[in-house]
């Protein structure tokens, strides 16, 4: 279960992803968002 400041980051989370889908995926500031990502879900 998610915590309420949890909840507020996810959909910045969500948005970034989005942004950078086509990224390459062995930039750094992207796996570590999509390591946090992760963790929210």
């Amino acid at each position: 279960m998610l915590m309420p400041h949890e909840y507020e980051r996810w959909p910045a989370y969500k948005d970034f992803l989005t942004l950078w889908k086509n990224a390459d995926p062995d930039i750094s500031i992207l796996k570590q968002a999509k390591s946090e990502y992760a963790e929210l879900q």
